[in-house]
């Protein structure tokens, strides 16, 4: 898995994370010195040989490159944006002696043959030497720039804080919120998502989020972002609620594509955390107006079909050529297996957010405990699926959200959030 897939599905977490616990990272590692302080996303490992693999595909060419001795050196790796993402790779070349000279100009004349721009500092550093590589001359002397003007991505806002959490025996990697649009690939989720909106829920849901690697396997990795307090972030919301209880894989239809799950432990706490997140981005005006919109036009406000459905759940899921909101209500509902008008259209999304919005809500459906929404057709096409997920990975308990495909998943149980990928 390389890091741009990796960066594309943590993309995800902007639908929900927690924080874990980590280790400290050294600040004063020499790498991230040179690394500039608008990276979009940076990682932090402790040898160069193993994390190549992760962060770049076998056709680039920092990969055709022999570190030598230099193998298992320290090293930082960032995407600089500059009209497309530019690799920056920085290694910890030790003490500027005899034998460490003649492995770096080894690598330098490789680099050079390659097509790769490159530099040494030698002793210009007092502690460190490094050795600086990138596809792009000008990004190269930027790295330098940083270092003669003691400046680095270790100055930009939140990111020693972010780093302290995620640092582990392995490394990170870290990616920048605010870089959203220009590390997010466009295919991403485009058939659930548009981009616009899903670049910006990403950006406001945290200043950094980092996937943190115990191991070199990037199999199964913890998740975690930077706490806000201040409610500026949306994962300020996830922080400040408890986990629920997950039944959705006994409804899901065995063909979905992606669903994402959000267990509902305390209505009220999930709508005074919501609400306080969308004060502070000033967005709750307008999540009010839209309330009055559809109370007005249904004789019900959505905050009023939440507690009078007793909901305990809710989901968006995409099967097939279909896509349905499942809402999981206290009671079993009236009038099993009977498609109705839909009592309260918009009422998902302006109580849990954009991410549970589809463009035809106009119709529903009770099934168990369970309403369906979505078009007639979508409707009828769930009826039709074959439904239930044996060994569906979601979580059953003290859940606060799962984001699933058929390839991967993030889960966020017990306060740990995991990313899983199987494919």
């Amino acid at each position: 898995m390389r890091v741009r897939k990796f960066i594309s599905v943590v993309a995800t977490l902007a639908l929900g994370l927690a924080c874990g616990c980590g280790g400290k990272a050294d600040l004063e590692s020499a790498p991230l010195l040179a690394i500039p302080s608008r990276a979009v996303a940076v990682a932090h490992f402790t040898r160069v040989d193993k994390a190549l693999p992760l962060l770049v595909d076998s056709t680039s060419r920092l990969r055709a490159i022999d570190y030598g001795s230099l193998h298992n050196s320290e090293m930082a790796f960032c995407y600089l944006y500059s009209a497309s993402l530019v690799p920056v790779l920085v290694i910890d070349a030790g003490h500027a002696d005899a034998d460490t000279s003649h492995q770096v100009k080894k690598i330098l004349q490789q680099a050079a043959e390659a097509g790769i721009a490159s530099a040494y500092t030698g002793d210009k550093l007092k502690k460190r030497s490094l050795l600086i590589l990138s596809t792009s001359q000008a990004e190269v002397n930027e790295s330098l720039l940083h270092l003669e003007e003691h400046s680095s991505i270790l100055d930009a806002p939140g990111f020693r804080q972010a780093i302290e959490r995620a640092e582990a025996k392995a490394g990170a990697v870290i990616m920048r919120g605010t870089g959203t649009r220009r590390w997010l690939p466009k295919s991403f989720l485009s058939d659930v998502y548009q981009r616009f909106p899903l670049i910006k829920f990403i950006e406001s849901f945290s200043e950094w989020t980092a996937g943190v690697f115990d191991s070199y396997d990037a199999s199964e990795l913890e998740l975690q972002y930077l706490p806000d307090p201040l409610f500026g972030h949306f994962s300020s919301v996830l922080e400040n609620i408890r986990g629920g209880e997950s039944k959705l894989a006994g409804v899901l239809p065995k063909d979905f594509s992606f669903a994402m799950d959000l267990p509902v432990a305390d209505f009220a706490s999930w709508q005074s955390a919501y609400q306080k997140y969308l004060d502070v981005k000033a967005l709750l005006p307008r999540n009010k107006k839209t309330q009055a919109i559809i109370k007005e036009s249904c004789g019900i406000t959505p905050v009023q079909w939440g507690k009078n459905n007793k909901i305990k759940e809710v989901a968006l899921v995409r099967f097939g050529d279909s896509g349905v909101i499942l809402a999981r209500c206290g009671k079993r509902l009236k009038q099993q297996g009977v498609v109705k008008d839909n009592d309260c259209p918009g009422a998902a999304p302006a109580l849990f957010g954009d991410a549970f919005r589809l463009e035809d809500q106009s119709r529903s459906l009770a099934f168990g405990h369970w309403l369906v929404i979505g078009s007639e057709e979508a409707i009828q096409a769930f009826i039709a699926a074959d439904k239930g997920v044996k060994g569906c990975p979601i979580p059953k308990k003290d859940c606060k959200f799962a984001v699933c495909t058929p390839q991967w998943q993030i889960a966020d149980c017990g306060d740990k959030i995991k990313l899983n990928i199987w494919n």
